[in-house]
C-alpha cells in the first residue's frame, strides 16, 4: 500500500460540486474520488493515440448500439400489439 501524502488543492466551485456529486453517486469520499480521477487521468495520459482512438470508437459504437436496440424494442412492441389485437379479434 502506498503511503498517503496530504496535498492542498484549489478547484473551482463547479468542479468541486461535480466531484461531490460523483462521490455521492459512487459511495466514495471526496478524497477517494479525487484520487481516482487523478489515477485515471494519469493512466489515460500514458495510452497511445491508437488506444485512445479505440476507447472513443467503442464509446461511439455503444451509442449506436443503444439507439438500434431502442428502435428494435419499439418495433417489437408494435408487433406485439398487432399480434394481441389479432388474437383478441379486434
Amino acid at each position: 500500500m502506498n503511503k498517503k501524502v496530504r496535498i492542498t488543492l484549489n478547484v473551482g466551485e463547479e468542479v468541486l460540486s461535480r466531484a461531490d456529486s460523483l462521490a455521492l453517486e459512487l459511495g466514495l469520499s471526496r478524497e477517494e474520488v479525487m484520487e481516482l480521477l487523478i489515477e485515471r487521468s494519469l493512466f489515460y495520459k500514458k495510452l497511445s493515440d491508437n488506444e485512445k482512438n479505440m476507447i472513443k470508437g467503442y464509446a461511439y459504437m455503444g451509442t449506436i448500439n443503444t439507439q438500434m436496440a431502442n428502435e428494435a424494442v419499439a418495433f417489437d412492441n408494435e408487433a406485439l400489439d398487432a399480434s394481441e389485437e389479432y388474437l383478441a379479434g379486434v
